[in-house]
């Protein structure tokens, strides 16, 4: 899902839309800066995904997206 709200919009949206049980878990990623930051969150991610939504902001979504490295760690891990 995407959506052009704010991260907290977008968890509420979730919820509301019954795309989140309540055996999951929301993984947040938002305000990221740098690429090493990224990194280090798609690692930790990898480490939940089961069971675990992905949210995430524009910001860090852009960054990944300018990044082919990221993007495709990115795309492996969200799919």
């Amino acid at each position: 899902m995407l959506t052009g709200d704010k991260v907290e919009t977008a968890q509420c949206i979730a919820i509301s839309a019954g795309f989140k049980s309540r055996r999951q878990n929301m993984f947040v990623m938002k305000n990221m800066t740098s690429e090493c930051e990224i990194k280090h969150a798609l690692v930790e991610f990898e480490l939940k995904a089961s069971n675990t939504l992905l949210v995430i902001d524009g910001e860090t979504i852009s960054l990944i997206f300018g990044n082919k490295a990221l993007q495709d760690r990115f795309f492996a891990l969200a799919t």
